[in-house]
Parts: C-alpha cells; sequence; structure tokens
C-alpha cells in the first residue's frame, strides 16, 4: 500500500506527512493540475492519498468519482 500526500509547492505550514514517514509528496505548481495528479494515484491499486481542504476544493472529482472507488482511499484534512 502506497501513501501520498498532493501539496502546492507554495504550501508554507508544516506537515507531518513527508518522506520520513513513507508518505510520497507530491508538489503541484498549478493548483488546477489535482485532477490529473488524483487520476496517476488512482491507477495504482491500494493507495491512500492525503489531500488538503484548500486542494481539494480544486478537484471536480474527489467525491463523485473516487468515493466508491478500492483503488485509492482519499482522506482530505
Amino acid at each position: 500500500m502506497n501513501r501520498y500526500y498532493i501539496k502546492s509547492k507554495n504550501e508554507k505550514r508544516k506537515i507531518f506527512l513527508n518522506e520520513k514517514f513513507g508518505v510520497n509528496v507530491i508538489e503541484l505548481d498549478d493548483l488546477e493540475n489535482i485532477d490529473e495528479e488524483i487520476q496517476k494515484v488512482a491507477m495504482e491499486k491500494n493507495n491512500i492519498l492525503y489531500i488538503s481542504n484548500e486542494l481539494a476544493s480544486f478537484s471536480n472529482d474527489i467525491i463523485s468519482k473516487y468515493k466508491n472507488d478500492k483503488n485509492i482511499k482519499i482522506i482530505i484534512s
């Protein structure tokens, strides 16, 4: 099971989800590309994806498309 955290490249708040804890961090320059990154992570099986509330607001697909997807568990915090 892989764990990912998608964040803005300009995000300044400290996060505890990082490479030290086995979480793959994906940094976005353009927040509008979040749906593409989610799709890439969802193509692999058994992944957990952490996304901040701010970034979740940029995605049109999070709730509707991935709510019942068995390959990915999305946690919005």
